[in-house]
This record gives structure tokens, C-alpha cells and sequence, in this order.
């Protein structure tokens, strides 16, 4: 099962330019064909913007600064999601991610799943 952590990390590396994007996109389609059946919602929405981003800067939408802006954006953006119980005690803490993401047909920001 695909790890948010496993994302981030090789996310990283292709933003160092340590693996390059062919590698990263057949590593992500090998590790995620099952997101939908074992993936928690953070990694599919995860996965969603890093593909959408993918297929924009493939399509010519976003140029290469833009793409390595997006692709930081993501890496860097996450939220810390607190469950009260009924005396406002926190009974969960989860860090949950909040991607943002150029839509090609909007041209503006948008939010991918957020809580």
C-alpha cells in the first residue's frame, strides 16, 4: 500500500532532480494502481494533484518553473487535521493534505479536498 511519506519523499527527490519525471511518473502508476481499494483519502488526493499537475505541464498548460513551483507547493503543503470528543479534548491528530493545483480550464487556483 502506497505511504503519503513514500510520495512525499520521492516527490522530493524529483523536485532535487535526483530522479527524473519519466522515473517518478512510472514509479507513482507501479505504487498507486491501488490506491482506490487500500490508499488513504490524503494519498488519493495527493496523487490526484500530482497527476493533474503531470498531465499540465505534458500538455504545455504550465512551463517548467511553474511546474517545479506547483510540485514544491504540494510537497510543502499540509494541514494538521484535530479531533475534539464532546469535552474538546483532542482524540486525533492527523496531518492532512491540502492541494492546490492550476486548472486548465479555470486558470486560477483551486482546492483539491480539503477536510
Amino acid at each position: 500500500m502506497i505511504q503519503e511519506r513514500d510520495i512525499r519523499d520521492q516527490l522530493a527527490a524529483l523536485i532535487r532532480r535526483e530522479v527524473s519525471l519519466s522515473a517518478f511518473e512510472r514509479w507513482l502508476a507501479s505504487e498507486s494502481w491501488n490506491m482506490f481499494n487500500e490508499g488513504s483519502l490524503e494519498v488519493i488526493e495527493l496523487i490526484a494533484a500530482i497527476n493533474l499537475l503531470v498531465s499540465e505541464f505534458h500538455d504545455s498548460v504550465i512551463n517548467d518553473k511553474q511546474f517545479s513551483v506547483e510540485l514544491l507547493s504540494l510537497l510543502n503543503h499540509v494541514r494538521r487535521v484535530l479531533v475534539f470528543d464532546e469535552d474538546l479534548n483532542v482524540i486525533e491528530a492527523n496531518p492532512r493534505v491540502l492541494a492546490t493545483f492550476r486548472s486548465s480550464m479555470a486558470r486560477s487556483p483551486r482546492l483539491v479536498g480539503a477536510l
